[in-house]
This record gives C-alpha cells, sequence and structure tokens, in this order.
C-alpha cells in the first residue's frame, strides 16, 4: 500500500492544478540569427513554489526559403530560453525552399515562482527568412501547473 502527500488545495503530488492554452495563427517571418517571439505564447499563475509547470509545445507549418538554411524553435520562460525543441535544416539541392513539419515538444520546468509566468515559443534562422505558421496552421502551447 502507498500513501501519497496531500499538495496544494488537497490534492496529491502530481496532481493537475490548472491548465492554461495559447494560439496562434497567421504567418510570421524572421531574418534574425537571434531568438525572436513568434507569438505564440500563454501565462500561468502556479498556485505554489513547489508546483512544476509541464509545456505541451507545436509549431506545425515552417519554411526555409534559402538553401542550406536553419531552422531553431525554442521555448523561452519570459526572455529566458529554457529548451531547443527543433533544428530544421533545408538542404534541397535545387536551391528552392522546401517545407517542413515545424516541431512539437514537450517539458517539465520548476519556475519557483507564484508570479504570473509567460512561456513561449521563439525561433530564429542561421541566415536569410523563416516563415512560421503557414497555410492557416495554427500553433499551439499547453501549459499544465502540477502540484509539487
Amino acid at each position: 500500500m502507498s500513501i501519497s502527500k496531500i499538495g496544494a488545495g488537497g490534492l496529491a503530488a502530481g496532481s493537475v492544478l490548472q491548465v492554461v492554452m495559447g494560439t496562434k495563427t497567421g504567418e510570421v517571418t524572421t531574418s534574425s540569427n537571434t531568438a525572436v517571439d513568434s507569438g505564440l505564447s500563454a501565462t500561468i499563475t502556479p498556485s505554489s513554489a513547489s508546483s512544476k509547470v509541464l509545456i505541451f509545445a507545436n509549431v506545425p507549418d515552417a519554411y526555409n526559403n534559402v538553401f542550406a538554411n536553419l531552422l531553431y524553435l525554442n521555448i523561452a520562460r519570459g526572455s529566458t530560453e529554457i529548451i531547443e525543441f527543433a533544428r530544421h535544416a533545408n538542404y534541397n539541392a535545387s536551391g528552392i525552399g522546401m517545407s517542413s513539419h515545424g516541431g512539437s515538444t514537450s517539458y517539465l520546468d520548476t519556475p519557483n515562482t507564484t508570479l504570473a509566468t509567460t512561456y513561449k515559443v521563439q525561433f530564429k534562422t542561421q541566415a536569410n527568412s523563416i516563415r512560421i505558421f503557414l497555410n492557416g496552421s495554427v500553433g499551439t502551447i499547453v501549459l499544465m501547473e502540477i502540484a509539487g
């Protein structure tokens, strides 16, 4: 027989306390080799500093328009990158751009705060330009507070 500790609000550690979702549609372009915000974000206010935040992010459609170009996707907490989750190269021998599948990830973060915390998807390119959220695709980010 196992016994679970009771966390915030009388729920066992590991329980989901809240869920927040953000979406993004509409093409976004960058030529920056420094990460820039994609417009896909969500904000959560943890109920306890011991809580963890489980992040699910999906960027479904991207386009590299130059031969040998790279697309990078990452998740940031505020202005701090916490995980790079995709790096796609375009090595199309014809030199014509190609669509990629974007990327998705899940990550368990420990923000150690009870303040409103924003998580966002950022992107950058090696050179030239990159476009994401093409053809009406919808990017999503889901944040789940997990009791500590």
